[in-house]
């Protein structure tokens, strides 16, 4: 039995030196998890300051995109009176030149039938011109 004593001490002195191993590696162990807990808080700290910035940057674009859209908007009304306006001006220009064409066309008409009587009155002078006897031939 000797050798199972000597196989048991050799045994209990290998589970009391990895035991005391064990206890001086705790605080490492311990250590390492702070370490490991400081790092995750840092990174989460990071990351939410990445994403903080993130958001920021997002608002200001969408500020910016909001002004932008607002000063187009305000752009596009001033356009569309400005539109309605001109449309009414060339509406009433419209009729304007109706009307003048309207007068043209009658005085055309008048001017027309003018010449047409000073056509039929030449033609009936013409031949008592002809045979006139003041007519130089």
């Amino acid at each position: 039995m000797k050798p199972f004593t000597k196989s048991l001490k050799t045994i209990g002195i290998a589970a009391a030196f990895a035991g005391a191993s064990m206890v001086a590696s705790l605080p490492a162990a311990a250590q390492s998890l702070s370490d490991i807990l400081s790092r995750v808080q840092q990174d989460s700290q990071q990351l939410s300051a990445e994403n903080q910035q993130r958001l920021d940057q997002f608002r200001r674009d969408r500020d910016e995109q909001q002004a932008a859209m607002a000063q187009a908007q305000g752009e596009l009304n001033v356009a569309n009176a400005r539109g309605n306006a001109l449309s009414a001006q060339f509406d009433a220009y419209q009729a304007e030149i109706n009307a003048l064409d309207a007068q043209l066309q009658e005085q055309a008409g008048d001017f027309g039938q003018l010449v047409g009587e000073f056509r039929a009155v030449v033609g009936e002078v013409q031949p008592l011109m002809r045979e006139s006897l003041a007519s130089f031939d």
